[in-house]
């Protein structure tokens, strides 16, 4: 690690990350703003928040808030005991592996649309004709984004164990701005239909991975596909892994069935009025959610692998100092 100051390392990756998170955060917020005026409500409900908030980002949380724990800590641990190969031949295994599941699971998606509605929503054909077929196109199409938003969450790892910071929060960005562009140009220019949108969030997600990439370029050359389950840092990540997702799905799911589940009830059970709800309960989340990310969420993100590297290094003297400082 480097001689300076390591308080005054965490405080300048913050600043970096909290200025990332703001281009970010702005990024969401005038992607929010431009969908509420160039859609119709029921596009907006059925494409932003059921089928994208919903269910896409829905099952990518669950990725990322599993690996940021799990997979870097381990990754680092290789990198600094064993070196770049022992590290990386890791990543090569996970990323596989990760893979593997992504591509079941976005199988599931296109393949059994109607049975994900049935299960996150009260929607059906006859009661919402409008929202009903736009939601089950929506979901088909999305269901690919998935794959590069979630190898995203272990690029994102990656380059911050690498102090990457600003970089990693950028593809973030580059995502977003994607999907204003596709509104206000496609929709609000060209006069494009709603698919200009899915196009939008399939380009965006690609654009996240591949700025991710980009950051990485040094490093990929040691990448190599591989599915040895027997690897003694992928049996250490997957005891990681275990009690988290417990975790995370109760959370997960308790946000669907409060926020899609739920209000498409109301939506569905109430004459006059009722169509919004989820729209401006989705709008409302977005302004808290994009404030109360920029700092906290900084320092948290700053803080990791460095904390990472001093339970390496068994440095329990800088460790203490660290979380005193960072407490005060």
């Amino acid at each position: 690690m480097s001689d300076k100051p390591i308080t005054d390392r965490i405080i300048k990756a913050s600043a970096v990350i909290a200025l990332a998170h703001l281009i970010l955060k702005m990024a969401g917020l005038i992607q929010a703003k431009a969908g509420a005026h160039y859609m119709s409500t029921s596009e907006y409900e059925a494409i932003l928040v059921v089928a994208f908030d919903g269910v896409i980002l829905a099952l990518f949380f669950i990725g990322e808030e599993v690996i940021g724990p799990s997979f870097l800590p381990v990754f680092l641990k290789e990198k600094d005991d064993k070196g770049e190969d022992a590290a990386w031949l890791f990543t090569s295994i996970f990323v596989s592996i990760q893979f593997i599941i992504l591509i079941v699971v976005v199988s599931i998606l296109m393949l059994f649309p109607d049975f994900i509605i049935s299960v996150l929503t009260k929607w059906s054909p006859e009661e919402n004709p409008n929202r009903y077929p736009l939601l089950k196109e929506s979901i088909v199409w999305l269901a690919p984004s998935l794959i590069c938003l979630s190898l995203g969450s272990t690029t994102y790892m990656l380059l911050n164990g690498y102090k990457k910071f600003f970089l990693a929060a950028i593809g973030d960005a580059a995502w977003k701005f994607c999907v204003v562009i596709a509104l206000v140009v496609g929709i609000g220019i060209f006069n494009y239909d709603y698919k200009a949108i899915l196009f939008g969030l399939l380009i965006g997600s690609l654009a996240k991975l591949i700025t991710h990439l980009f950051g990485l370029l040094s490093h990929l050359t040691r990448f190599r596909v591989s599915f040895n389950w027997n690897n003694p840092a992928m049996k250490t990540v997957l005891l990681l892994i275990l009690p988290l997702l417990a975790g995370i799905l109760f959370a997960k799911f308790r946000d669907i069935f409060n926020n899609v589940y739920v209000l498409s009830g109301i939506s569905s059970s109430v004459k006059g009025g009722s169509e919004g709800l989820m729209q401006a309960n989705n709008l409302g989340k977005k302004l808290f959610d994009g404030i109360n990310a920029i700092v906290p969420y900084a320092i948290h993100i700053a803080l990791l692998p460095f904390f990472c590297e001093l339970v390496d290094q068994k440095d329990t003297r800088k460790l203490g100092e660290l979380i005193s400082k960072c407490i005060r």
